[in-house]
């Protein structure tokens, strides 16, 4: 568990252990509400016992904290000592003796995320792991510039602690990352070795020890966005997520040519991980994909697991295993353009946003965020009527001309998941002999040209 208090010193509690930045005391037994704490090196009375209680503010996460007996020689002593009245929180009070409790918060691990080094190293962060390509440790604490690891399979020195220190460049997103302190037996130690002046970034400085900085920069998701398979499947990937027609997987974590999945509600194996590897052929914007490892209980597991041989893609192979690999090709919104409606309403289609409007003055804005042959995922947006919500669209395109039937097949959910989760089977239908958007019509989508089209106009001189 990693904390921060509202005098902004950072605690790291494991279940055993308290440390403080250059301290430790260990937890000796603990309640609810309370833990007994023996204080330990690094702190104001090594050997001493105290007691710690809190009230937790389950609205917030947060916990307010009071040392309500301290200095005792024994455990016993600080088990015997009565406390009552002196910790108390609620919405008229905040007491720690004569003084307000702390307040503490839960610090979140701001470096999570897939990075690529200036070596070409590439690393998954999660709130909890430290994955190399082939190697995983874990993240036993952390504060806003530093995280304690404990090596474990895959690395150098599995077991051991480690201290990392790094510089946020806000400006570039990027981090300059030091090892501060490393080979400790405990974590004990590592917290209580000194580091200070190994790691420093700055306008003229750039030290880790004896050394430069590794530069971490973030990893973009080459291949998000719509896509259809050599076998007709149609899919959808954002930065974090992988969607089937209907089935959503999680992204935990990527590189220039992989990503880690856990599968989701609607997959084979909900709950499981797996690797996927592609190769990019930028000549046709096309990739061809292999699922190289799968099946796996953790994401340690397929992180540890080596694909070598299993996915490759070139001018005389294609193999994905025993199998080839699929061929994924890029999709175009079939209906990007300017249209109007049989209600008289405008409304303009880009790959990514969809525009609309009445006049001149008066238009909405939703983000597109995937997309198939006849249907899209569409954030509402600004000056919709319920902002923030998804939603799905779906088309059939009259046959021998430019019109289109358009029905919202469903709509209002609070995220993406559930909108592509939610079956719209039989909602919509658009044909000679029926014309059905769940209990009432279809839209009628016209085209019109820019000349025609107000809310186009509107949308170029506000660009412009």
């Amino acid at each position: 568990m990693r904390l921060m208090p509202g005098v902004n010193a950072v605690q790291v509690i494991t279940q055993d252990k308290y440390y403080g930045s250059s301290s430790v005391s260990t937890v000796v037994g603990h309640g609810p509400n309370f833990m007994y704490l023996q204080q330990g090196e690094g702190t104001y009375a090594p050997g001493s016992y105290q007691k710690v209680e809190w009230t937790w503010d389950a609205t917030t996460s947060k916990w307010y904290m009071c040392t309500s007996s301290h200095g005792h020689a024994t455990l016993d002593a600080v088990v015997l000592h009565s406390t009552a009245g002196v910790h108390l929180h609620n919405a008229t009070h905040d007491q720690c003796g004569a003084f307000s409790n702390s307040v503490l918060s839960p610090l979140t691990l701001d470096v999570a995320g897939s990075w690529v080094d200036n070596w070409g190293a590439y690393y998954v962060i999660t709130q909890d792991k430290y994955y190399g390509s082939s190697s995983v440790s874990t993240v036993v604490g952390h504060g806003p510039n530093f995280m304690y690891l404990q090596q474990g399979e895959g690395t150098y020195a599995p077991g051991s602690y480690q201290k990392v220190e790094w510089t946020w460049d806000a400006t570039t997103s990027k981090w300059y990352m030091c090892t501060s302190s490393h080979g400790h037996a405990t974590l004990d130690a590592v917290v209580l070795h000194s580091t200070a002046g190994v790691h420093l970034h700055n306008a003229t400085h750039d030290q880790c020890g004896a050394f430069s900085n590794s530069v971490l920069s973030p990893l973009t998701l080459d291949v998000a966005g719509s896509w259809v398979d050599n076998w007709g499947a149609y899919y959808v990937i954002t930065q974090d997520k992988y969607y089937g027609s209907s089935s959503v997987s999680t992204v935990v974590g990527h590189g220039p040519n992989f990503m880690y999945l856990q599968q989701g509600e609607g997959t084979y194996a909900p709950g499981s991980y797996q690797k996927v590897e592609w190769t990019w052929d930028a000549t046709t914007s096309k990739w061809y994909m292999c699922t190289s490892s799968h099946g796996h209980a953790t994401l340690d597991a397929v992180v540890l697991h080596s694909t070598a041989g299993v996915h490759l893609h070139n001018a005389t192979h294609d193999q994905c295993g025993a199998f080839s690999n699929s061929v994924l090709s890029p999709l175009t919104l079939d209906v990007t353009g300017s249209w109007v409606d049989n209600f008289g309403k405008f409304h303009m289609f880009a790959s990514n946003v969809w525009y609309a409007g009445v006049n001149n003055v008066t238009y909405s804005t939703s983000g597109i965020i995937g997309f198939g042959p006849n249907y899209m995922f569409v954030i509402k947006g600004e000056g919709t009527n319920a902002s923030g919500t998804y939603e799905k669209v779906e088309w059939t395109w009259h046959s021998n001309s430019s019109i289109w039937y358009m029905c919202t097949t469903t709509h209002g959910h609070a995220s993406l998941d559930a909108a592509v989760l939610r079956s719209t089977l039989g909602v919509h239908v658009g044909n000679r002999s029926q014309d059905k958007c769940g209990d009432v019509l279809n839209t009628v989508m016209y085209p019109v040209s820019f000349s025609f089209n107000p809310v186009a106009k509107l949308i170029s001189s506000i660009q412009n």
